[in-house]
């Protein structure tokens, strides 16, 4: 294999869904309740939390994080992707557990034309 191959599939990024997200409706179609994904990326060193789901989610993201041999100190970033209450709730979780580190959000809007 190829110097450049083995380097690429060595710096790939892993990803863990932590909580799936998931929307209910009405048969009108009317969104009766949502919750975002939670997702885990691991880039080298590096661990980013995308979204962090609906207040009271947080056992659920700690018990996925511990499968994962981590810990919400373990995070180093948390990445909203927009601020609807589902995707961050619990951003307290992330950035060296309960924010006690350094503590950096990013919220990209994204408009869709």
């Amino acid at each position: 294999m190829a110097a450049k191959q083995i380097a690429s599939r060595m710096l790939r990024p892993k990803v863990f869904l932590l909580k799936a997200g998931s929307i209910l409706r009405d048969e009108s179609g009317e969104v009766l309740d949502a919750r975002s994904s939670v997702t885990l990326i691991i880039s080298g060193k590096r661990k980013i939390i995308v979204d962090t789901g609906q207040e009271g989610e947080a056992a659920q993201i700690k018990k996925a994080l511990a499968r994962l041999q981590l810990s919400p100190e373990d995070v180093d970033c948390v990445v909203n992707t927009h601020s609807h209450p589902d995707h961050c709730g619990n951003n307290h979780l992330g950035c060296g557990g309960l924010g006690r580190r350094r503590r950096l959000q990013i919220q990209m809007r994204l408009q869709l034309r």
